[in-house]
């Protein structure tokens, strides 16, 4: 290989073990470009980064509506949630730049979508903890859990079915008792 790559007969095996890195450092480049090209919604927030940091705004709204509109059609599962927020985030901190005052409600609803990812994922999480713990023997700390199930009931999170499912699953594992949490479970499970 070495003779083919650099055409001379003195070896130098530090000179192939270099190319071989920078052969590495390619191939990887080449991964994160292809694995790129089947997530529409990375692709695109990167895009939105570069016209917020170079301020082209004409291509940042059509890139940001864009990616909205691509997002809406999707579920709203914590990862509709996740980049919600990221698309959110992105427009607020233009919004800021550009001192734009319109965008105030953004930061509303990037807070809000944090909150919604947040309580999604934690409660899948709980989920998963409590599956574990009853099949499993394993033992977790649910830090938490008791103001999380407090505020969604508070809350009620109906809209979000990121949200409720998850919360009647985990009520479903921890109150064998109450048979209602199953029903409402699997009403949801049918509705979403």
């Amino acid at each position: 290989i070495y003779y083919k790559l650099f055409n001379t007969k003195d070896f130098d095996e530090s000179k192939l073990r270099y190319s071989f890195s920078d052969l590495s450092k390619l191939l990887e480049k080449f991964i994160i470009a292809r694995e790129l090209e089947k997530n529409k919604i990375k692709e695109n927030l990167l895009l939105l980064e570069f016209y917020k940091a170079n301020d082209i705004e004409k291509y940042f709204n059509q890139c940001f509506d864009e990616t909205s509109k691509s997002l809406d059609a999707k579920s709203k599962d914590s990862d509709y949630y996740f980049n919600k927020y990221l698309i959110e985030e992105i427009l607020f901190n233009y919004s800021s730049v550009k001192r734009d005052k319109s965008l105030d409600d953004v930061l509303q609803h990037v807070a809000d979508n944090l909150d919604t990812y947040y309580f999604s994922k934690k409660l899948k999480f709980y989920c998963e903890m409590y599956t574990r713990q009853n099949f499993l023997n394993s033992n977790y700390q649910t830090k938490f859990l008791r103001e999380i199930l407090d505020h969604v009931e508070l809350t009620g999170y109906e809209e979000h079915p990121a949200i409720i499912v998850y919360y009647y699953v985990l009520k479903t594992l921890t109150d064998e008792t109450q048979e209602s949490n199953y029903y409402k479970l699997l009403e949801l499970l049918d509705k979403n």
